[in-house]
């Protein structure tokens, strides 16, 4: 399986790297730390699973939801995000992510519903 991690946080995409290499899934991971580097990434691997911060610079993760749907409908959002209220949750949702965890308290529902993809 092949994600890819967009966030500007290096150690966010470390430790999700790190949990999601132990998982027990065998998986193929990149990284991106902001928009562009993002959407060329996705563009070059076109991967299973996308997993994509709210707020990176460049933009929004909001354009990276529909940049990558526009890729490959096939490909599974995963939003992560430290802004985990009501208003971005639906916006994530109605702009086409399948799943939108908080940060700070459902790094383990991102692993379960990793390995259930």
């Amino acid at each position: 399986m092949k994600i890819i991690i967009i966030d500007d946080s290096e150690f966010i995409r470390n430790n999700l790297m790190r949990l999601l290499l132990n998982s027990g899934v065998e998986l193929s991971i990149e990284e991106a730390y902001d928009v562009d580097s993002g959407k060329e990434m996705i563009k070059k691997i076109i991967p299973d699973i996308a997993i994509i911060d709210i707020r990176i610079p460049g933009g929004s993760g909001f354009e990276l939801i529909k940049f990558t749907k526009d890729v490959s409908e096939n490909i599974k959002v995963i939003i992560l995000t430290n802004f985990a209220n009501e208003q971005y949750k639906n916006k994530s949702l109605t702009e086409g992510a399948d799943y939108f965890f908080d940060k700070s308290t459902e790094f383990g529902k991102l692993i379960n519903v990793i390995k259930n993809i």
